[in-house]
């Protein structure tokens, strides 16, 4: 029973547990085991906020992950979810169903990097805010990622996708690195995490890491990532916090010279 309410709000039974352990509350290893009236209310809780489409985004602008029938019914409460249930659903939201089926982990790919592009944005916003200058690949002066590479990447070190922002000293050196992961599962944060772990010895220059999503939640992987960029590591809720130690920055870091300039874009 509890699994099918979780399918109503296009949740699968590993996402319904992972939502519910970010509260707080382990459920059971299987939907069929033996359930505490607590772990009952946690799960229907989930479930009732995204049917009710009631889900807080993370990121200031977003939209709440819905099911494709939810959103395209603008469905905002039970006794619509039971009116789809006596009525039936249209043709065109069995096709569009079908569509997003087949090709979800494409769309959520796309949409990870849109999700990394506004996290970029609000990073200029607070280094702004503290009055730090910068070079980024978003923004109305953006760069390539190369030039970034050219300012915090060693000779001879591939350049990081997560490489976002590289912060200026009061002399116009380069002098901080900004890298942007984000995970919205456990197995994506593995997989990134594994590469992050190895950028700090790759970077010319002291290296901040943001982290999105819920994917980096209760991860061992995480820990890990903390003492390889020696405590500096931060979300959303914390960018002015990054801000303020990039202003600190006051001795920029020796890189070698960029091979172009930015007259040259």
């Amino acid at each position: 029973m509890v699994e099918a309410l979780a399918l109503v709000a296009g949740l699968s039974w590993r996402d319904l547990r992972d939502r519910a352990s970010i509260r707080g509350t382990s459920l059971p290893g299987e939907s069929t085991g033996h359930w505490q009236s607590s772990q009952i209310r946690c799960a229907f809780a989930i479930v009732d906020e995204i049917v009710r489409g009631q889900v807080e985004p993370q990121l200031t602008g977003a939209v709440g992950a819905r099911p494709l029938e939810l959103l395209l019914e603008g469905t905002n409460s039970w006794l619509d979810v039971d009116a789809l249930y006596r009525e039936g659903v249209s043709y065109g939201t069995l096709l569009a169903q079908r569509d997003v089926g087949s090709a979800w982990s494409a769309h959520r790919n796309r949409t990870n990097t849109e999700i990394s592009r506004l996290i970029v944005v609000n990073v200029l916003t607070a280094l702004s805010e503290a009055g730090v200058s910068y070079w980024s690949v978003e923004g109305p002066r953006a760069v390539p990622r190369a030039f970034l590479a050219d300012q915090a990447v060693r000779s001879g070190k591939k350049t990081p996708g997560q490489l976002s922002v590289v912060t200026k000293g009061p002399d116009g050196r380069p002098a901080y690195a900004v890298l942007i992961a984000v995970a919205r599962d456990g197995g994506t944060a593995r997989k990134t995490a594994a590469t992050l772990l190895s950028l700090p010895e790759s970077l010319a220059l002291p290296a901040a890491l943001v982290l999105v999503g819920t994917g980096w939640a209760d991860r061992s992987e995480s820990d890990k990532l903390v003492r390889a960029f020696g405590g500096r590591i931060y979300t959303e809720h914390t960018l002015q916090e990054l801000a303020v130690l990039a202003a600190e920055m006051s001795v920029a870091s020796d890189t070698i010279e960029p091979t172009y300039s930015l007259e040259e874009q």
